[in-house]
């Protein structure tokens, strides 16, 4: 854990929804600090809209690795840019 925490890291993924038949793309930046891993960056949906989206997990050290628990404190929302334009 020691080699994660203390440090912001940016990060980009790629993620493919099945069930809609899309790809999505995750861009921004997380940080490991006091057990906790919490990303916050832009969802680009396949039409090019964004949404803040900010996630956040405990972390665990295992003998395995590590074990992540999903926090309810996920919360995405339309930009302002496109609230504006619709």
């Amino acid at each position: 854990m020691e080699d994660f925490t203390g440090c912001l890291w940016a990060i980009s993924r790629q993620i493919i929804d099945h069930t809609q038949d899309a790809k999505l793309t995750f861009i921004g930046c997380c940080e490991v600090s006091d057990g906790w891993y919490q990303e916050t960056g832009q969802m680009v949906l396949p039409d090019g809209q964004s949404l803040s989206s900010t996630r956040r997990y405990r972390w665990g050290a295992t003998v395995e690795g590590v074990d992540v628990t999903n926090q309810p404190s996920l919360c995405n929302s339309k930009s302002a840019e496109n609230r504006r334009n619709e």
